[in-house]
């Protein structure tokens, strides 16, 4: 399987059940438990571990448990996709899922952060550069100042030669925010598509960059 499936959050997907606890409101507290770093549930791509049905069910129910509306939304569709990825042998196939796989977590990673819980998220894992044809460097793709085109589809060539999937935000109004990490080898940061890249470091950590992903999701 890709080593992107299952999933980009900071090592998996995870339930606190493990903690012995009654809690609150179970959406929230798996984010807690995904920053904290809880494994129960975690299906590793490290130890190409398959997602069984049981751990599927088990915590996308604890996503769809939610009372906040953003937070069941995105969970239970995050657990739905990796599911599929979890089901798919073909790795081409498997990247049809790559574009809303990184929506979905973004999206939930916003919910978290209305919460008051920031995620660590991990950058996707590289693709095989023989999937796709050779792209465009992503230090060129993403300068500071410099208008990310409209046009850009998502992958660009890293530092280490090989392809890598840029986390995107599908946004309300029609375009698109990409968040890119410095393993790329661009400077960090993020831009919208036909908008100048801003180049600030670890994007998350950016009070403006976390304005634009409440701006995007509307």
């Amino acid at each position: 399987m890709l080593g992107l499936a299952l999933l980009v959050l900071g090592g998996g997907v995870w339930t606190a059940y493990d903690r012995g606890m009654l809690l609150a409101d179970s959406g929230v507290d798996a984010c807690e438990a995904m920053r904290g770093g809880s494994t129960t549930f975690r299906t590793d791509p490290a130890e190409a571990k398959t997602m069984t049905e049981a751990e599927y069910h088990r915590a996308r129910e604890v996503f769809a448990d939610s009372r906040h509306d953003d937070i069941r939304d995105h969970g239970t569709k995050v657990m739905d996709i990796a599911w599929r990825i979890s089901q798919t042998e073909d790795d081409k196939a498997a990247l049809l899922y790559v574009q809303p796989l990184t929506t979905q977590v973004l999206g939930l990673e916003s919910a978290c952060a209305d919460q008051g819980v920031f995620l660590p998220i991990k950058a996707a894992e590289p693709v095989a550069a023989e999937t796709a044809a050779a792209p465009e460097k992503c230090a060129q793709v993403f300068r500071n100042g410099q208008v990310i085109a409209k046009g850009f589809n998502g992958t660009c060539d890293g530092a280490t030669g090989r392809v890598q999937v840029v986390p995107a935000l599908g946004c309300t109004d029609g375009r698109t925010l990409y968040r890119v990490a410095s393993s790329t080898g661009a400077r960090g940061g993020w831009g919208f598509g036909g908008a100048k890249y801003q180049a600030v470091g670890e994007a998350t950590s950016d009070p403006a960059y976390r304005a634009a992903v409440q701006r995007c999701l509307g």
